[in-house]
């Protein structure tokens, strides 16, 4: 048995490419995630498939058969997806979205608000807990996750890059120092934003990505808001690194002014999740819309 529909496209994309690497190309894939997924399917199935190395590409008896099967079985599917066409166009039914509640307050509401106005028939189901949901066996249609990446399962398409530098108000205490330098970060009061309990933070030179420096931050204020976070920094709490374009206003406004404006730490993006698999129209337009009206900065 597979254990996913998936793998049989896979291994019959590799077969007619007549490589991995071609099979990995045309699937958008990296070819060592290809070939450990082909050897995790011969594994589950108990017989080598494809004889393969630098020079040799070459079905065995087995995977001639199994590649018949596989196509008759994705031809099958084909079919069933041909029949329910018209159900899948149609307009109307729910989509469940995870997101954090700020970033669905900063950037959602207008997207979402057009998109419903558009298509009245389309419920959209929006989960804001801080929790990371597992979108295949929870059904979720759509995520959006910030940071590193981890379920390769998932498609994504970047919605945006956040810069972030560093901040303070005209209202912090004259009577302690700015730091100057960014190894004086380490003994400067310090608002954070307490993502994790790793206290590093890396730094590159605004002239030159290259150039990197490693510190250790603890930051006298930590909070899981970054609403709270950027109202903390305006009102003088201490140094923020903060989002850019979350700052700007402040920034226009003289509410905030930037502190080491030679560095900035590493950009960080905010990615668009969905499955890999068969996807209503309805969920395919949110995505495109979305991706229209969240801006790549």
């Amino acid at each position: 048995m597979f254990k996913d529909l998936n793998d049989i496209r896979l291994y019959a994309a590799v077969v007619q490419a007549g490589a991995v690497t071609k099979g990995a190309a045309q699937l958008g894939m990296p070819a060592a995630t290809v070939s450990r997924r082909l050897s995790a399917l011969e594994q589950e199935i108990g017989a080598r498939l494809i004889e393969r190395s630098a020079r040799r590409f070459k079905l065995t008896a087995l995977g001639e058969q199994y590649f018949a099967a596989a196509a008759r079985l994705l031809d099958d599917v084909k079919a069933a997806s041909a029949d329910v066409s018209a159900l899948a166009s149609d307009l109307r039914g729910p989509i469940r979205i995870s997101a954090t509640a700020e970033f669905a307050g900063f950037f959602l509401a207008e997207p979402i608000a057009s998109f419903s106005q558009q298509y009245p028939d389309i419920t959209i189901l929006m989960d804001l807990s801080p929790r990371r949901v597992n979108l295949i066996d929870e059904g979720f249609d759509l995520a959006i996750r910030i940071g590193e990446l981890q379920d390769d399962r998932l498609i994504s398409r970047k919605l945006m890059t956040f810069s972030r530098s560093f901040f303070v108000s005209p209202k912090f205490p004259t009577h302690l120092p700015l730091p100057q330098t960014i190894e004086a970060l380490e003994s400067t009061r310090l608002v954070r934003f307490m993502r994790d309990t790793d206290d590093s933070l890396t730094l590159q030179s605004v002239e030159n990505a290259n150039i990197k420096r490693e510190l250790r931050l603890r930051g006298q204020l930590q909070v899981n808001s970054l609403a709270l976070l950027i109202q903390l920094v305006i009102a003088g709490a201490g140094v923020g690194l903060l989002p850019e374009l979350l700052a700007a206003s402040a920034l226009a406004n003289g509410s905030l002014i930037r502190v080491l404006p030679d560095w900035q730490a590493l950009p960080i993006d905010a990615h668009l999740l969905y499955p890999n698999r068969m996807m209503p129209k309805r969920v395919r337009l949110l995505i495109e819309h979305l991706q229209e009206s969240v801006s790549v900065r």
